[in-house]
Protein backbone atom coordinates (compact mmCIF):
# COMPACT_ATOMS: atom_id res chain seq x y z
CA UNK A 1 0.00 0.00 0.00
CA UNK A 2 1.37 3.42 -0.91
CA UNK A 3 1.54 6.43 1.43
CA UNK A 4 -1.24 8.10 -0.53
CA UNK A 5 -3.59 5.16 0.00
CA UNK A 6 -2.99 5.07 3.76
CA UNK A 7 -3.59 8.82 4.12
CA UNK A 8 -6.79 8.44 2.10
CA UNK A 9 -7.89 5.61 4.41
CA UNK A 10 -7.02 7.75 7.43
CA UNK A 11 -9.01 10.65 5.96
CA UNK A 12 -12.06 8.44 5.52
CA UNK A 13 -11.75 7.17 9.08
CA UNK A 14 -11.45 10.70 10.47
CA UNK A 15 -14.36 11.87 8.34
CA UNK A 16 -16.57 9.06 9.62
CA UNK A 17 -15.61 9.84 13.22
CA UNK A 18 -15.91 13.62 12.95
CA UNK A 19 -18.79 13.66 10.49
CA UNK A 20 -21.40 12.13 12.80
CA UNK A 21 -24.55 14.23 13.00
CA UNK A 22 -26.49 14.72 16.19
CA UNK A 23 -29.99 13.45 15.28
CA UNK A 24 -31.58 16.47 16.96
CA UNK A 25 -29.54 18.84 14.79
CA UNK A 26 -30.73 17.64 11.39
CA UNK A 27 -33.92 17.25 9.38
CA UNK A 28 -35.13 13.68 8.92
CA UNK A 29 -37.15 11.90 6.24
CA UNK A 30 -40.16 9.78 7.20
CA UNK A 31 -41.92 7.20 5.09
CA UNK A 32 -45.51 7.91 4.09
CA UNK A 33 -48.17 5.99 5.97
CA UNK A 34 -51.13 4.67 3.99
CA UNK A 35 -52.96 7.57 2.36
CA UNK A 36 -50.97 10.14 4.35
CA UNK A 37 -47.92 11.62 2.69
CA UNK A 38 -44.86 12.29 4.82
CA UNK A 39 -45.76 15.96 5.37
CA UNK A 40 -49.34 15.15 6.40
CA UNK A 41 -48.06 12.40 8.71
CA UNK A 42 -45.67 14.81 10.44
CA UNK A 43 -48.42 17.44 10.80
CA UNK A 44 -50.85 14.89 12.26
CA UNK A 45 -48.17 13.58 14.62
CA UNK A 46 -47.35 17.10 15.80
CA UNK A 47 -51.02 17.86 16.46
CA UNK A 48 -51.57 14.65 18.40
CA UNK A 49 -48.18 14.48 20.14
CA UNK A 50 -47.47 11.17 18.43
CA UNK A 51 -43.95 9.90 17.80
CA UNK A 52 -42.70 9.37 14.24
CA UNK A 53 -39.79 7.26 12.99
CA UNK A 54 -37.28 8.55 10.45
CA UNK A 55 -35.81 6.32 7.76
CA UNK A 56 -32.57 6.25 9.77
CA UNK A 57 -34.45 4.95 12.83
CA UNK A 58 -34.44 8.19 14.85
CA UNK A 59 -37.71 8.65 16.78
CA UNK A 60 -39.16 12.00 17.83
CA UNK A 61 -42.37 13.96 18.32
CA UNK A 62 -42.54 16.68 15.64
CA UNK A 63 -43.06 20.26 16.76
CA UNK A 64 -45.31 21.12 13.82
CA UNK A 65 -42.95 23.16 11.69
CA UNK A 66 -40.59 22.22 8.91
CA UNK A 67 -36.94 22.31 9.97
CA UNK A 68 -35.87 24.41 6.96
CA UNK A 69 -32.84 25.77 8.80
CA UNK A 70 -31.39 22.32 9.55
CA UNK A 71 -29.19 20.20 7.29
CA UNK A 72 -30.67 16.94 6.01
CA UNK A 73 -29.81 13.75 7.89
CA UNK A 74 -27.21 12.06 5.68
CA UNK A 75 -28.34 8.56 6.66
CA UNK A 76 -32.01 9.33 5.82
CA UNK A 77 -30.94 10.74 2.44
CA UNK A 78 -28.82 7.65 1.69
CA UNK A 79 -31.72 5.34 2.55
CA UNK A 80 -34.21 7.44 0.57
CA UNK A 81 -31.90 7.43 -2.47
CA UNK A 82 -31.52 3.64 -2.26
CA UNK A 83 -35.32 3.27 -2.09
CA UNK A 84 -36.02 5.59 -5.00
CA UNK A 85 -33.29 4.48 -7.40
CA UNK A 86 -34.26 1.61 -9.65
Amino acid sequence: MSGTDSSTDLGLDLESLLGEQDPEDCAHIVRRSGALGAGALITAAAESGMEVVALCGYRWVPKGHAPDDLPACRRCVEIWQSLTST
